[in-house]
């Protein structure tokens, strides 16, 4: 699991993320990818492993994932932007 962004060095989500899991005795990794173009992250065989867990979204994909979700939360809608998706 992880993050995805560009840039996505500057994130804390590992930092914050992966100490959790391991109070957690969650077997798994946070990890910071970098991505340019989150429709092409979707349709490559990372995302499709089954080994990988998920992501959130930093910038500049938020705008982007909402338009790849088949379901959207209204506030999500609302604002235009998504996070986590699901």
């Amino acid at each position: 699991m992880g993050v995805i962004g560009k840039p996505i060095a500057q994130s804390k989500s590992p930092a914050l993320h992966n100490p959790s899991l391991a109070a957690a005795g969650v077997d798994a990794c946070y990890v910071p990818l970098l991505v340019d173009d989150i429709e092409s992250f979707l349709a490559s065989p990372l995302f499709s492993r089954a080994d990988f867990a998920g992501f959130s979204v930093t910038i500049p994909h938020k705008e982007a994932a909402l338009r790849c979700c088949a379901e959207v939360d209204p506030v999500a809608a609302q604002i235009g932007a998504g996070e986590t998706p699901v």
